[in-house]
């Protein structure tokens, strides 16, 4: 604006007579704006205001329809009082009589399941046993927190007693038929891709003893062959998965511990490659069999198996770390393992537990920073004191004019950074 009025008038007073043409235009583009703005405004106000008084009015409505409706339910009320006072000591004893029928049923039904598992348990039919004692446990749940004390005394003793037996029972038929369709299938000719798309009455045996496992999870304790022992990072494992593990966890012990010639502490790659082998080669068999059964306990079968496994290692290396801190050298190299071990791991199963808890111990992970210290100083040294360290072994063209010459020490050490 000030440009317009400097170009008008310019260093002649004579020319402000022309500057009233140019407020005449600068009103008109106000009073212009003004009404526009005055428009806007008011059209936005006015719609805001018709939603809100629409609203306000839905509000009254039913306010009103909500007082009319509480003066109904207290006349009725009212209205009721004698009637529910004649009517209740009446129904008293009708809730009272329910309650008793509903109690003798379920004692019945207690021992009805109690007799029919027995049955089951005799003819070995894993998948009635299942069914009963599942039953068996919902009737328990229903009854659980009520007044009732005798009768969930007495399903609860019902259940624990059944879930002995039960277990006692079946745990001989559960290492039977891993042997029968040759779990953890290290050792068979059978190819997996068969596994999983068979109709073997086996795998079916296989599956409801699984299922009894599953309902069994929390109710019983582990025989002594099943207890892991497990670092605190990671988890309780499920009983199914404790006896599927089981032979591997007998062979992983048999193979490297004690002084078998597969125990050297100088090549920790024999059993960070089987670990990653196992843990790798049943994974179809777990999602078609394993997975689910598995569901039911909300439970990924493919992670807690991987994790089973990896607690091996992590109680191995903790064992083995400590023996290793008085050479360098197999020390260094048990470390570069264990890092590549977690590093293909990752690649196939995720949201693992980290053997880092085991590296970063305070005794390891100090070793460990002396032991890279030493290593990189040694590695700069050799490099530095090279005969050819400062010689040029390439020219790189840059800018498409200058040449810069690249020695062997700077090539060499910028190869270690990218790898």
């Amino acid at each position: 604006m000030l440009t317009n009025i400097y170009r008008i008038v310019g260093s002649a007073i004579k020319n402000l007579g022309k500057l009233k043409s140019q407020i005449s235009v600068l009103t008109a583009s106000i009073s212009s704006l003004e009404k526009k703005i005055d428009y806007s405004t008011l059209s936005k106000s006015d719609s805001v205001f018709a939603k809100l008084k629409e609203s306000q009015e839905k509000v009254n409505q039913i306010s009103i329809e909500a007082e009319q409706l509480s003066i109904l339910i207290e006349g009725f009320a009212k209205d009721s009082e004698p009637l529910f006072c004649e009517l209740f000591p009446l129904i008293d004893p009708v809730i009272s009589a329910q309650n008793k029928i509903k109690y003798h049923q379920l004692l019945e039904l207690g021992k009805c399941i109690n007799y029919d598992l027995k049955d089951a348990l005799h003819l070995k039919d894993y998948e009635r046993i299942a069914v009963k004692f599942k039953k068996l446990q919902e009737i328990y749940s229903q009854m659980h927190g009520t007044q009732c004390g005798n009768l969930q005394n007495y399903l609860q003793g019902l259940k624990q007693e059944w879930a002995k037996t039960i277990y006692l029972s079946v745990k001989r038929s559960v290492e039977d038929v891993l042997v029968e369709i040759g779990w953890p299938f290290i050792s068979t000719n059978q190819p997996l891709e068969n596994v999983t798309k068979t109709t073997d009455d086996r795998y079916r045996k296989f599956q409801s003893l699984l299922k009894i496992l599953a309902l069994l999870n929390n109710e019983v304790d582990p025989d002594s062959d099943c207890i892991w022992e497990l670092p605190s990072s990671i988890s309780g494992l499920s009983l199914p998965m404790r006896h599927l593990t089981k032979p591997l966890k007998k062979r992983f012990e048999y193979h490297f511990s004690g002084n078998r010639q597969t125990n050297d502490l100088s090549r920790p790659e024999l059993y960070l490659t089987q670990v990653l082998d196992w843990c790798k080669r049943p994974c179809a068999f777990l999602s078609e069999w394993v997975q689910p059964i598995f569901d039911s306990i909300n439970i990924d079968s493919k992670e807690e198996f991987t994790r089973a496994l990896y607690g091996l290692v992590v109680v191995k290396l903790s064992h083995d770390l400590p023996l290793l801190y008085e050479d360098d050298y197999l020390f260094g190299h048990c470390i570069d393992e264990i890092l590549a071990f977690e590093r293909e791991l990752r690649l196939s199963v995720h949201n693992q537990p980290s053997v880092h808890e085991t590296l970063t111990g305070e005794r390891t992970l100090e070793k460990w920073l002396r032991t890279e210290k030493k290593y990189a100083i040694e590695k700069m040294d050799t490099l530095l004191s090279s005969d050819t360290a400062w010689l040029s072994t390439s020219d790189v063209e840059f800018d498409g004019a200058t040449v810069l010459y690249v020695t062997e020490v700077a090539e060499k050490f910028t190869k270690i950074f990218w790898r």
